[in-house]
């Protein structure tokens, strides 16, 4: 196993100020080995594994994610890409 860490900008999601939010939906996608929260700055420190997942799939995911919520409120938005 080829494991790096990455220090993701979770802000801008609707999630990024609930760590168990942001934990669980970074462990849900796949080489994910674990997650750091900081909901003040809002970051991810992400351990993960080289050979099944990049720290640009990952990015690319938390802007994906960022993008397709915006503006959207809970409960009324339920996000299709977190769980």
């Amino acid at each position: 196993m080829n494991t790096q860490r990455a220090l993701l900008q979770v802000g801008g999601t609707r999630w990024a100020a609930r760590p168990a939010t942001v934990r669980d939906a970074l462990y849900s996608r796949p080489g994910v080995l674990g997650v750091r929260t900081n909901p003040v700055n809002q970051t991810a420190l992400v351990s993960f594994d080289a050979d099944r997942t990049t720290f640009t799939q990952l990015s690319a995911w938390v802007r994906e994610c960022r993008r397709h919520c915006a503006g959207q409120t809970e409960p009324a938005h339920e996000c299709a890409l977190t769980p």
